[in-house]
């Protein structure tokens, strides 16, 4: 509204202007000099008002540019805050494993032969070969996060660490040798594809143990609260049995 108000003052102006040059114009003794600066006056009007209504609509344009700069900006800017907030956990998670993994040596050593041997497990024609070894270093990926976070566990995973990794690089890789030079008979492929399958389980034995601690504090904290529960009577014998050699608390509402 105010734009269109501002124009129409403008061209009221430039008429009445136009009208006084009109007049003085009139002066002239002759009727042709009057139609030129009439004509000649017409188009300087057109030409103000034309030039008025393009600098109103850049005007506008750029204004309605700035407001939408300003909503996409809004937009992005809460979608940023929430992936942030969505992504903090995993993250902070992430990097503490692997500010832990590159401070023991131990570990780092291990982390990088688990990523060569991936690398040796794609190069693997044999699918099941190929899937039976990522099996296995999956096991061994997860013992290896744990240990991050189980430092204390490292010096007793030594047989782990510098023996069943190393190892299974060398089957990995013997076996992509002969496998690409055409050497790799189904014998030699069912021996491997069973060594793998020992070696996953014997990966998910190492996971296990890194929790053997945990499990047994457990029992001893169940044990003591149940003994403390019989001394203080709360519990009597008959509310505490024995089921698959452990005690089972019978509780009843």
């Amino acid at each position: 509204m105010n734009n269109k108000s501002g124009l129409s003052k403008w061209a009221i102006a430039i008429l009445i202007l136009g009208v006084l040059l009109l007049l003085g114009s009139c002066s002239f003794d002759s009727m042709a000099s009057f139609f030129i600066w009439g004509a000649v006056l017409c188009g300087i009007l057109l030409l103000a008002i034309a030039i008025i209504i393009a600098c109103v609509a850049v005007k506008q344009s750029g204004d309605e540019a700035k407001a939408g700069k300003g909503g996409n900006a809004t937009r992005v800017t809460g979608t940023s805050t929430s992936a942030r907030k969505g992504g903090t956990t995993g993250t902070s998670t992430s990097k503490r494993l692997a500010g832990t993994i590159n401070a023991s040596p131990e570990l780092k050593a291990a982390r990088q032969l688990i990523t060569d041997e991936r690398q040796l497990a794609t190069r693997i024609a044999d699918g099941e070969v190929r899937a039976a070894a990522n099996k296995v270093l999956d096991g061994a990926n997860k013992c290896l996060e744990t240990l991050a976070t189980k430092p204390q566990k490292i010096a007793t995973s030594g047989q782990f660490l510098n023996y069943y990794l190393p190892t299974l690089g060398l089957i990995l890789k013997k076996f992509g040798t002969l496998e690409a030079n055409g050497m790799a008979t189904d014998a030699m492929r069912d021996k491997v594809v069973k060594y793998l399958g020992d070696i996953e389980e014997v990966m998910n034995k190492q996971y296990e143990s890194l929790f053997r601690d945990d499990i047994l504090d457990l029992a001893v904290e169940m044990e003591a609260m149940t003994i403390s529960c019989k001394r203080d009577g709360l519990l009597s014998e008959d509310d505490v049995q024995i089921k698959d050699g452990e005690q089972v608390i019978k509780l009843e509402m």
